[in-house]
């Protein structure tokens, strides 16, 4: 990816993510912009990312109220869902991949996702950990 670009987590509530409902994109938002304005960040804080994909993105959301840091009051759960909202966007965006749906418990997966495709192959689904990619995920606090 060349330069700055943005990523905004409202895009996260749109539903047009086959296997993230609305409400579900929302909330995971919700729970991203929690944790960034945990950390003291303010709209428009850079992300680094590396790892699979690699790029810089300005990062915007919702303002958060009271009433979403009380409901978002365990960090561990709002570091989970708000890092798997992150991973879904970029891999979105990135890879050309879609969530399709939510993986059952005990698959050792989170997620599971499509390749674009007008008629997609069986060859084309791959699942994926959010897990995995919220370590890639860097921050850096330059204009947070």
């Amino acid at each position: 990816m060349k330069g700055e670009a943005r990523l905004n987590l409202n895009d996260l509530g749109s539903a047009s993510i086959p296997g993230v409902s609305a409400r579900l994109g929302a909330a995971l938002a919700e729970a991203a912009g929690v944790c960034l304005e945990s950390q003291g960040h303010a709209q428009g804080v850079e992300l680094r990312v590396s790892g699979y994909v690699s790029g810089v993105y300005s990062v915007d959301w919702h303002p958060i109220s009271d009433r979403s840091r009380r409901a978002w009051n365990d960090p561990d759960e709002a570091t989970e869902y708000g890092a798997a909202g992150v991973a879904v966007l970029l891999i979105e965006r990135e890879t050309g991949y879609s969530v399709i749906q939510r993986s059952d418990k005990g698959t050792g997966v989170d997620y599971t996702d499509l390749e674009t495709l007008p008629t997609p192959s069986i060859g084309s689904r791959r699942a994926w950990k959010c897990r995995e990619f919220a370590p890639a995920i860097r921050e850096e606090r330059g204009r947070g």
